[in-house]
């Protein structure tokens, strides 16, 4: 997407909810920033639960869950089943490229 923005031929974004995004650039580069300050929580959270992704002693089942218990503790509930999602792709991102 980026390249696109950068070759001109992309300047808005037309997400699947929510209204259209005049910025793309902007967008962009808020939407990275934000994803690589989530996996810096993530590899916080999995430091203070002295983790990895692949952990020993701590089932890999129960991990995503401890993360969004740490990484989402200021966010309802009600929202961390879609969190977990987003973590246990991050924990798979980050077994693969640290």
């Amino acid at each position: 997407m980026r390249s696109l923005v950068t070759a001109g031929e992309v300047d808005a974004i037309w997400p699947a909810h929510g209204p259209v995004l005049a910025d793309a650039r902007g967008v962009l580069d808020y939407y990275l920033a934000h994803r690589r300050s989530r996996l810096d929580q993530v590899r916080d959270a999995l430091a203070q639960l002295d983790a990895r992704p692949h952990v020993d002693g701590l089932a890999m089942e129960e991990l995503p869950r401890k993360v969004v218990e740490i990484v989402y503790a200021d966010v309802d509930e009600s929202l961390w089943v879609p969190a977990e999602w987003s973590v246990r792709a991050q924990l798979a991102y980050l077994a693969e490229h640290g």
